[in-house]
């Protein structure tokens, strides 16, 4: 690097005088415009307390915080134990529907063998009385098999078929 160099051997002191006054007035505090000690302390202390409010806000949204998380804890629990009720209770359901289904099935089965039972009766009986000839001893054990009177009851009964046909 090139070193300056003045012309002069007294231009240096000259420019160092005139330099300095310019050197330390750039180097001096700016003036506060009117700001005196008390506004400064004013303004000091509206900062401290802006600076109290901003710490108790955030000591407030920590409580905040904290209390949110318990409960978030707790219903989190909550949801837990729900969800495995839940879940018993949709079992249980299955279970009942299966066995809905399975009566169903019984039910279903039960009534067609009643059906079928009642034709098997029907026919059974209506046997009994399609026969082309009364016979005694079919009349007698009818009588006999129902529990209502007794032989004389079955022969008058017999009687009775015999005068219906002819």
């Amino acid at each position: 690097m090139r070193r300056l160099r003045f012309p002069h051997p007294r231009a240096s002191l000259l420019a160092f005088v005139l330099l300095l006054p310019l050197a330390l007035w750039a180097g001096s505090p700016l003036p506060s415009h009117g700001a005196d000690a008390g506004t400064l302390q004013q303004e000091i202390e509206a900062g401290r307390s802006r600076e109290q409010q901003a710490r108790t806000a955030a000591e407030r949204a920590s409580a905040l915080e904290r209390l949110a998380a318990r409960d978030v804890s707790v219903l989190q629990g909550r949801l837990s134990a729900v969800q495995a009720q839940a879940a018993s209770w949709e079992t249980r359901l299955a279970r009942t529907e299966a066995d809905l289904r399975r009566a169903r099935g019984h039910a279903l089965a039960l009534r067609v063998r009643l059906e079928r039972d009642r034709r098997l009766l029907a026919d059974t009986l209506r046997s009994g009385y399609m026969v082309t000839r009364p016979d005694l001893v079919a009349a007698a054990r009818r009588r006999l098999a129902s529990g209502r009177g007794g032989l004389s009851l079955a022969v008058r009964s017999w009687r009775a078929c015999r005068r219906v046909e002819g």
